[in-house]
């Protein structure tokens, strides 16, 4: 016999004549051996419709199988989802960061100020103004657009700085 887990709580006995009924035997679950198998593995037998443990060869409750599978996928969407807030998150951070800096330009400020405002969970529309890929795809661009106007500010200035030292050595 198994119970939720799968594990064996009990036996049936064989009357020992046709006159008495089975017996069963039950196991109390402080007496159950910690170390038994947990059926984490199964073994379906299409032909006799049967479920087994495919380390301990134990009969396991389809039902208890099928309810294990569902607590792991809704513990995966559970995660998924906080991850999927956690980077939207992080994408709000750094367009709020960007807005802040000196090299970004006006019509980036509002692209982002835009692309925030429609960072909203919309519970009527039971949808996101804007996706979070969408998201990422506005600030990655943005980002880059600064990072290179930022490289380009730096190579003038070093530019600058290697003709004003190539000028002081001349007049050496």
């Amino acid at each position: 016999m198994s119970g939720d887990s799968g594990e064996v709580v009990g036996k049936i006995v064989a009357p020992e004549s046709q006159e008495d009924p089975p017996t069963f035997e039950i196991v109390p679950a402080h007496e159950r051996d910690q170390a038994a198998c947990q059926h984490h593995r199964y073994l379906l037998d299409e032909k006799w419709r049967t479920v087994k443990c495919r380390e301990c060869g134990e009969p396991v409750d389809p039902f208890a199988i099928l309810i294990r599978r569902a607590e792991w996928e809704r513990s995966w969407e559970y995660r998924a989802k906080g991850f999927e807030k956690y980077r939207r998150k992080m994408l709000i951070e750094a367009a709020r960061r960007l807005i802040r800096l000196r090299d970004t330009g006006d019509s980036e400020i509002e692209e982002l100020k835009s692309a925030i405002e429609r960072s909203h969970y919309y519970p009527h529309d039971g949808k996101w103004g804007i996706t979070t890929d969408d998201l990422a795809v506005i600030v990655r661009k943005i980002e880059s657009a600064v990072e290179e106007r930022r490289s380009e500010k730096r190579k003038v200035k070093r530019d600058k700085r290697n003709a004003l030292n190539l000028g002081c050595r001349r007049a050496q």
